[in-house]
């Protein structure tokens, strides 16, 4: 990532841009380091700290409140960085007047007066991906090689509404992740299975969504839900894990928690902290051996900019 960002603000601005790790992040509370990768630049002469997403950005709301609190610990102008944006968000951007620089066509300096647009150049859409329930229905058909089944059963396995399942169904065939035969006395009902598995992964992985909606914190134990995130990574790999626990749950299961969450994790040492991530589906459904699965693992860090962590989620599903 640091050398394409390098790469886009020479193309941008010109000369050779010094650009590296912000060396006053430690002082942020950690549930913003755990949320963006801080950077440390001069644009145009003035002193700048760009700011990456880990994952999936932030909302708008929680980006200006992230942005207020990181600009009462520095006197340095703030900037948020894609790669690729959606013209609602970049609508949103400028709307709120938050600084940002998009890859190499859009670009939002207020504090320089400046703002551009490459008129030959579209935002980049975001790839389509699953929604929750049919990454749900992906994740039951990968793990069961032997799975062939209706929208009624997989209804009643996961406890959606049969015209939900069906959608998501439809959708996996459509890609050509399912093939179907019919069946029934009126060759009415629908039976679907899996194609081969390697195909099916391939194909799948990139229409994946991260399987969080937000990062929460808490210095409530939950050790009994899946590991998660990094920690569950540096279990399966090399990597070292993190300071603090992550745990992935529903929202639905964080109401029976009813754990004790905090705006300030930053208060409590690093080894009372629980990262909690609020999945979009129960990850208890597919967790094995305490971890969440391989697959909503490597979907849920697969846009963390740290090489070290690319490396390690290529080994984890082979």
């Amino acid at each position: 990532m640091l050398n394409s960002l390098n790469e886009q603000l020479e193309s941008l601005f010109g000369a050779n841009k010094a650009i590296s790790p912000w060396k006053e992040v430690a002082g942020l509370p950690l549930f913003l380091k755990s949320l963006y990768t801080f950077y440390e630049t001069n644009i145009l002469g003035v002193e700048c700290i760009i700011l990456e997403s880990i994952g999936n950005p932030p909302r708008i709301e929680q980006l200006e409140k992230h942005l207020t609190l990181i600009a009462s610990k520095t006197t340095k102008n703030l900037v948020v960085y894609h790669n690729s944006i959606s013209p609602h968000r970049l609508k949103m951007y400028l709307v709120k007047r938050i600084p940002f620089i998009i890859g190499t066509q859009h670009i939002f300096l207020p504090f320089l007066g400046l703002k551009m647009t490459n008129p030959h150049q579209e935002i980049q859409q975001s790839t389509p991906s699953f929604s929750p329930i049919t990454q749900c229905i992906y994740l039951m058909f990968f793990y069961d090689d032997s799975l062939v089944a209706n929208a009624t059963s997989i209804a009643q396995k996961i406890g959606i509404s049969i015209m939900s399942a069906s959608r998501a169904l439809n959708v996996l065939s459509g890609h050509g992740l399912l093939s179907f035969e019919w069946t029934g006395p009126l060759n009415r009902s629908k039976i679907y299975r899996r194609i081969e598995r390697s195909e099916y992964l391939s194909k799948g992985l990139q229409l994946l969504r991260s399987p969080f909606e937000r990062i929460v914190y808490s210095n409530t134990n939950i050790d009994e839900e899946p590991v998660a995130g990094l920690e569950a990574l540096s279990q399966l790999s090399t990597l070292n894990p993190p300071l603090y626990r992550v745990r992935a749950v529903s929202s639905k299961r964080l109401s029976e928690l009813q754990v004790q969450l905090t705006q300030d994790p930053g208060a409590f040492p690093s080894d009372e902290i629980t990262e909690i991530q609020l999945w979009r589906y129960d990850p208890r459904l597919f967790s094995t051996q305490g971890r969440v699965d391989s697959v909503s693992l490597h979907a849920s860090l697969k846009e963390e900019s740290d090489e070290r962590v690319g490396q390690a989620l290529k080994t984890i599903l082979l």
